[in-house]
């Protein structure tokens, strides 16, 4: 018995170990920086892309460095977590559908659209 709680102490201490890259981002949290991301991206598309004077890569860059800084995670914990997500299909389809519904409920408040429960087609 005591050869076995010293294994189980040994074991969790190890897994313990390390630095906080190694943590997931969890979902929720991993949904919003993705979202800030994929802002930066549409904002590379629209605006940074005109701009032939600037460097898109590296303006991009410097844009996800401040997301990461905002949610306070490190960029190999973002791509860590990433690499995790779209190793798990089911995790994966959660964060997206996730953001769809995001997306499609801003649009709605930018088009000042609500809908109603009653409203819906039954």
């Amino acid at each position: 018995m005591s050869s076995y709680f010293w294994f189980l102490s040994i074991f969790f201490l190890l897994g313990c170990q390390g630095n906080s890259d190694k943590k997931l981002i969890p979902e929720m949290k991993m949904t919003t920086v993705l979202w800030d991301m994929i802002q930066i991206d549409e904002l590379a598309a629209l605006r940074l892309a005109r701009d032939t004077g600037r460097d898109e890569k590296k303006v991009r860059t410097l844009l996800y460095q401040k997301v990461f800084d905002i949610h306070q995670v490190s960029e190999k914990q973002f791509y860590n977590s990433y690499k995790h997500y779209t190793s798990h299909p089911d995790k994966l389809k959660v964060l997206f559908d996730t953001l769809e519904a995001r997306g499609i409920r801003e649009r709605m408040e930018q088009m000042n659209i609500t809908l109603k429960k009653d409203s819906l087609p039954k």
